[in-house]
């Protein structure tokens, strides 16, 4: 039996579309209000140089009621976020709760009770939370890219400065699952060490456990701080990038302030949402880590009881 059907089939689909479709509308919301910065953002940058106090006046309000739509979409997308992913939760931990049940509660796998909470929590609220953030950050992609048209420069630089982005990102991919995972089994042997002495069953291997676990943390956070200074390192070239394309033709007098302010915006947001796998890395790896230790589980209930 494959996991993902199984799942897909303990899902209350009721509760989820009660749930589901609002998050879809706020999402719409988002996606809009975001496309609109750079533009809002021109209008502002444009008044101020022709000194127009009523003209400014009126865009900065419209500017600032964009940015007030846009946080407040935000925030109810967290929170329907966290209804629709709790509903997944349960569905992923009855998935393998029901047929681990059934077989008394024997599996050979280590901590399945972390498994079961913490990991089917984690791979159903982050997996919930990539799907979302990609999807809306295709749709900004897509409008982004009928503004940015007019500037060709910026456009073929954004496209190349994200694909370089993604593949230099994807080099991190096996070395931070792996980190993560280690973490999660020392974890988890460490908690059982613990529980055992609790008790009173007298383990002695927790001296040993907690040895592993140091290790498995350090190779984790030191995976971490690697990926985190190479993302700080292609942020901050991003933010440099535009304008160096853009400036020349601003001291040439071909390009206004509010064109440049607009170019860069859009730059800086096409980018952020064409290599939002790179700001999303490492809760991608912790979403892909999750999974995996819950698909062992349930496969391993199911070649016990296919034997």
């Amino acid at each position: 039996m494959n996991i993902y059907k199984d799942f897909v089939g303990h899902l209350p689909r009721k509760k989820l579309l009660i749930w589901a479709v609002p998050l879809l509308l706020v999402v719409g919301t988002e996606i809009t209000t975001t496309a609109l910065i750079p533009y809002s953002r021109k209008l502002v940058m444009d008044s101020l140089v022709e000194l127009n106090w009523h003209s400014f006046v009126i865009c900065i309000g419209l500017s600032f009621l964009n940015y007030a739509f846009l946080s407040g979409a935000q925030g109810v997308k967290t929170w329907l976020s966290g209804k629709v992913s709790f509903l997944g939760r349960k569905a992923l931990m009855e998935t393998v709760k029901d047929h681990w049940v059934a077989r008394d509660g024997t599996t050979t796998v280590s901590n399945p009770d972390a498994r079961l909470n913490d990991d089917s929590r984690i791979a159903t609220e982050m997996g919930l939370q990539v799907t979302r953030e990609l999807f809306i950050s295709a749709i900004i992609v897509v409008s982004l890219i009928t503004t940015i048209i007019k500037w060709p420069i910026l456009l073929i630089a954004a496209i190349a400065y994200s694909t370089i982005s993604i593949l230099l990102a994807s080099l991190f991919k096996n070395p931070m699952t792996r980190a993560k995972y280690n973490l999660s089994d020392s974890e988890g042997r460490h908690r059982l060490s613990l529980s055992k002495i609790y008790l009173k069953q007298n383990d002695q291997t927790s001296a040993d456990r907690w040895v592993d676990l140091e290790t498995a943390y350090h190779r984790y956070i030191d995976t971490n701080r690697n990926y985190t200074l190479f993302n700080a390192l292609q942020t901050a070239l991003m933010i440099t990038v535009p304008f160096l394309i853009m400036a020349p033709d601003l001291f040439a007098g071909k390009v206004t302030l509010g064109d440049v302010t607009q170019g860069t915006l859009t730059f800086d947001l096409l980018v952020i949402n064409a290599a939002i796998w790179v700001n999303m890395y490492p809760i991608v790896i912790e979403a892909r880590t999750a999974l995996i230790r819950v698909k062992e589980f349930y496969n391993e209930i199911h070649c016990k009881e296919s034997e």
